[in-house]
């Protein structure tokens, strides 16, 4: 331990001007914060002029140590932080050294915090490496009850919500029981397909081989007829990939 004698102990209070006093203490009879600083703020210093301790009056104090170099932040006679060389470390949990920029949390550290901004760049970046590939190898989500209708301009009639991005194969089957029917794949509720039109009064099936799609996006089954006086039947819409995965139907 680092010898304390004497000790230049500087007192700042709100009301008077600051103030320094030449006192006489040894390292084993350093004075105790009620005995020896009645003031609002009190700054402990060796006669190098390097701070040892400061103290704050009340039931907190924060303590610097004199030969380990480190900073520890006491409430109520209980630690409630530490800084060291080897970083910060609260009452409880790990031990952190860094405020971290990484968007893509390649360190997998638990002595890094990352920023916000970090965290808000890994989150919309969403899943890495995880994409659909077209194709009938799996069905990814399906919505097949049969549904109608007679309106002669497009309304949308079925939706998948996507979890992934990439690109997908989109199916369903369409009849009428008069005039022409019509029906268009829409993705967040703009046209991306091409018109699909048929009077059969008998199920034909129809297709979209390669549709891209991004993470969170709505693939949608729009149709209409070419007259009110008849009416349009679809089912069994649904998507495929050659990658399994499990999508959330969210109109059947």
């Amino acid at each position: 331990m680092k010898k304390l004698i004497p000790l230049i102990i500087l007192l700042l209070c709100s009301s008077v001007s600051a103030e320094e006093y030449i006192v006489d203490y040894t390292s084993s009879s350093l004075p105790t914060l009620n005995e020896a600083l009645r003031v609002s703020y009190a700054k402990i210093r060796d006669l190098e002029d390097a701070t040892i301790a400061t103290i704050i009056t009340g039931d907190t104090s924060v303590t610097t140590g004199v030969t380990d170099n480190t900073i520890v932040m006491t409430a109520a006679g209980t630690q409630e932080a530490k800084i060291d060389a080897n970083g910060m470390t609260l009452k409880a949990g790990a031990s952190v050294n860094e405020f971290s920029t990484d968007t893509t949390m390649a360190g997998n550290s638990d002595d890094a915090v990352p920023t916000e901004k970090a965290v808000k760049a890994y989150a919309d970046g969403g899943v890495k490496g995880i994409e659909y590939i077209a194709g009938s190898t799996y069905i990814i989500a399906e919505a097949n009850t049969e549904q109608s209708g007679s309106l002669t301009a497009y309304t949308k009639v079925k939706e998948i919500a996507v979890a992934w991005g990439g690109t997908i194969e989109i199916n369903w089957e369409m009849k009428v029981n008069a005039q022409t029917g019509r029906t268009k794949i829409y993705v967040n509720g703009a046209a991306i397909g091409t018109e699909k039109s048929s009077g059969s009064t008998s199920y034909l099936a129809y297709q979209e081989a390669t549709i891209s799609v991004e993470p969170g996006d709505l693939v949608q089954l729009y149709y209409s007829i070419s007259s009110g006086a008849g009416i349009e039947y679809v089912q069994n819409f649904n998507i495929k990939s050659t990658v399994p995965e499990v999508s959330m139907i969210t109109l059947d």
